[in-house]
């Protein structure tokens, strides 16, 4: 089955893609770019069919861009037919720091 969910992100989700964003332009000039490019293909993916990735705690779920080691961890309002964005983390973070 497929869906058209869409997404929404939290502020948080917003300052740590920013923040991801720029420290990979300081790293090497366009990364930061291809980093976003493929964060948006891996939500577009999501949002067609959210339910493909398993709840890895309580309700929450994640989707990894390619190439990169971050996760976009998400849950699914079904009622408002949306995908919530709570955050993007490296693979190292500990997702419980927007938990808190």
């Amino acid at each position: 089955m497929i869906y058209n969910f869409s997404l929404k992100y939290s502020p948080e989700a917003i300052e740590q893609i920013i923040y991801i964003v720029k420290w990979y332009n300081s790293k090497s000039n366009g990364l930061g770019s291809r980093f976003k490019s493929n964060l948006k293909l891996a939500l577009q993916i999501t949002k067609k069919n959210p339910y493909t990735h398993s709840c890895r705690y309580e309700n929450v779920r994640f989707t990894i861009p390619n190439k990169f080691p971050y996760a976009a961890h998400y849950t699914i309002d079904e009622t408002n037919n949306c995908i919530i964005i709570h955050g993007v983390f490296a693979f190292a973070e500990s997702p419980d720091k927007w938990i808190k």
